[in-house]
């Protein structure tokens, strides 16, 4: 799932500013589609620059100053996503709250503000959600209505309910609040039921649903099993919305399966159906993590010199070799993490075989391979892991392969670890 800023029309604008603004804001908008095309961050940059120019006509006391104030601090905000500055998510909130205190209450594009200021505060949980709970007119239950800032059939009301679902979700992660994942389900539903048959979005609707249901099914034990099904229910209707050659059908299909049944039973594992020691169950559980996760993340790899195709990774439940990988059939796999915490049968040639390792997950198709050499601190990994994982997420909300060495490089200044640590952590890839 990922937040979701809200703009205005092209049209609107035309009716909305005057000309030289208008022309400023188009040409920013056409070198935003294109960075959303290319990542090029000269566009980006161009654009920012463009709509800087047009607030600048449109001082303090201007009837348009708050459209202007919007576009810019949405273009700040998608560029700290891609490159990380911590001076443009701090003007983007600055110019979200100034947006906001032009728009009082009864303004029609309150909800707007309220918003994207939720978004670009998303790291500030508590503040978001009261602000998600206000564009969509709630008090704080999820039953008591107390305005019409977004009332149902609002264009952006789909939106403030996936926004508020995915915060409420975070804040389940966080402090494992059952209400919040209940209220992530309800919120999720009335998306889903926004979403008619044939709509685009609707396959990203039904898709986050199902995997509230089974987090859910999954923490409550192995007795309930209504939401298990209902997300089994909505993983065939997803997987029947995205054609053989949809670019998100790999996260539906799930890789060594051959028909539904099969996808069923990866399912059902979570209710021990599928016994430990199963000779497909370490492809099965590997394929379904990626599936879940979009990276893959593997701990103490060890080799094996003949052949080097058994070479392994150690999982819960036995080894995993690159061999099985290579028969998971992951399709357009992009992350790979190996956290290798010591050798175990090493090659005599090389001085760790977390490098052998990373270029055989190249080799089957991963476009970038973290790894970490020799002895490492779980307590540092995981604090790197946790923050790296945050750098290399795009502006859409998802993992981009092409981040992640100035991920890597951005996480190690920003987290604390000795320096016999820090030296450990090597990328391959692109």
């Amino acid at each position: 799932m990922a937040l979701v800023h809200t703009a205005y029309h092209p049209l609107r604008y035309h009716r909305a500013l005057n000309s030289d603004a208008y022309d400023l804001h188009v040409r920013a908008a056409s070198l935003f589609e294109e960075f959303r095309r290319s990542v090029e961050t000269n566009c980006i940059d161009e654009a920012v620059h463009l709509d800087r120019e047009a607030l600048g006509l449109h001082p303090p006391g201007h009837p348009k100053r708050d459209v202007s104030l919007n576009r810019l601090a949405i273009r700040l905000s998608v560029r700290y996503k891609q490159l990380g500055r911590m001076s443009d998510i701090v003007e983007a909130i600055m110019l979200d709250r100034k947006a906001l205190s032009l728009r009082p209450h009864g303004h029609p594009d309150r909800s707007t503000s309220l918003n994207n200021l939720a978004v670009d505060l998303s790291m500030d949980l508590d503040e978001a959600i009261a602000l998600d709970r206000e564009a969509l007119g709630q008090s704080g239950g999820t039953e008591e209505r107390n305005g019409n800032l977004r009332p149902q059939g609002h264009p952006g009301w789909s939106a403030s309910l996936n926004n508020l679902a995915v915060r409420l979700s975070t804040q389940f992660n966080q402090l494992g609040v059952m209400q919040n994942l209940d209220e992530t389900i309800v919120f999720e539903r009335e998306a889903l039921g926004l979403q008619p048959q044939g709509r685009p979005d609707r396959s990203q609707s039904s898709s986050n649903l199902a995997a509230r249901l089974s987090t859910r099914s999954n923490h409550l034990g192995l007795g309930v099993t209504e939401d298990l099904d209902e997300a089994i229910s909505l993983e065939r209707e997803d997987l029947g919305l995205r054609p053989q050659e949809h670019p998100d059908r790999s996260y539906t299909q799930l890789g060594v399966t051959q028909d539904l049944d099969a996808a069923i039973v990866l399912d059902r594992e979570s209710l021990g159906l599928r016994l430990q020691g199963h000779p497909d169950r370490l492809a099965i559980d590997l394929a379904t993590r990626y599936k879940r996760l979009g990276v893959m993340r593997l701990r103490s790899p060890g080799m094996n010199r003949t052949p080097p195709f058994e070479s392994s990774f150690a999982l819960h439940d036995g080894h995993f070799t690159i061999q099985c990988i290579m028969g998971c059939d992951l399709k357009n796999p992009e992350f790979a993490y190996l956290s290798a915490c010591h050798t175990t049968v090493g090659d005599v040639e090389s001085p760790d075989e977390v490098i052998h390792l990373a270029a055989a997950m190249q080799f089957i198709g991963f476009r970038s391979v973290f790894g970490t050499m020799w002895a490492v601190n779980d307590g540092e990994t995981n604090k790197i892991t946790s923050t790296l994982y945050k750098h290399v997420v795009d502006a859409s909300g998802r993992l981009d392969y092409t981040r992640a060495a100035y991920a890597l490089n951005k996480t190690m200044r920003s987290v604390d670890i000795p320096l016999d640590q820090w030296i450990l952590y090597i990328h391959l890839g692109g």
